[in-house]
């Protein structure tokens, strides 16, 4: 982490940043009177860059299981809450950074020993880009040349910690995790229409049981801790799980252009 920070203009603003009523950053919040819904947590870290009168600021999550950002599970409002904190920084980080603040992004950071199987006599340099690739980072980045530059100096080719690739023209190639500012626009959109959403159903009493699947070995009653209370039983054909349908990144953009269209 700190050959990472010595590579990028980005600096650590804070850490364990309390986004709540009386915290750092007020609650994210949707919503007014008896439609408002108010979401409280904490941001790991927040780094920001100053170009010009602006802030850009990315948020961090440490993560010490395997966690990768992923479009599909923001599609269906898993992983969300560093997205949250981005967009409250972006509507109330004025006041606490003195600056205009601009989203550049979101990142998970992997916090854990990593095993690579190789061959006993590996060379150490080719050891150590192999663990590299195992803690590369995941996530979502402003698709800006210089804010790009700014958080990993000296690209070539492939990023050794943002998750970012560069084409031989200089320019980020497709498989790169980016988005442009109208992107994020769409995405707090996003949030918002989710935290609305989820609202109403608490309003509405719901309480169906009906938890994610991704896979037939991949359900969410595996990490639940209140599975002994529900009673959830796929087996009695009563009881069914929700699957989390995949969304190409195409068409992420394109479901939720569609979510703008509709207001």
């Amino acid at each position: 982490m700190t050959d990472e920070l010595s590579r990028s203009e980005f600096t650590p603003l804070d850490f364990e940043l309390n986004f709540s009523e009386n915290g750092d950053i007020p609650s994210v919040c949707v919503g007014s009177g008896d439609e408002e819904v108010s979401v409280t947590g904490y941001a790991d870290r927040v780094d920001g860059w100053i170009k010009g009168d602006k802030l850009y600021v990315r948020v961090v999550d440490y993560k010490t299981g395997v966690k990768a950002f992923n479009l599909t599970d923001i599609w269906h409002g898993l992983g969300v809450q560093m997205l949250m904190y981005l967009f409250a920084l972006e509507e109330n980080g004025s006041t606490r950074y003195g600056k205009e603040v601009v989203p550049a992004g979101v990142m998970y950071i992997p916090v854990r020993d990593v095993l690579v199987q190789t061959t006993r006599h590996i060379p150490e340099e080719t050891l150590k880009q192999l663990m590299a690739k195992k803690l590369r980072r995941s996530g979502i980045l402003l698709d800006s040349p210089e804010v790009i530059a700014a958080m990993e100096q000296g690209i070539e080719g492939e990023a050794k910690y943002i998750p970012v690739k560069i084409s031989r023209d200089g320019q980020p190639s497709a498989g790169s995790s980016l988005a442009s500012l109208e992107q994020f626009g769409r995405l707090r959109r996003h949030m918002e229409k989710l935290l609305r959403d989820i609202g109403r159903q608490l309003r509405a009493g719901s309480i169906e049981t009906d938890p994610y699947c991704r896979s037939q070995s991949e359900l969410a009653c595996e990490f639940c801790d209140f599975a002994q209370a529900c009673h959830f039983d796929p087996t009695t054909g009563r009881d069914k799980p929700r699957y989390l349908y995949k969304v190409s990144r195409e068409r992420f953009w394109e479901l939720i252009g569609k979510e703008a269209e509709l207001k």
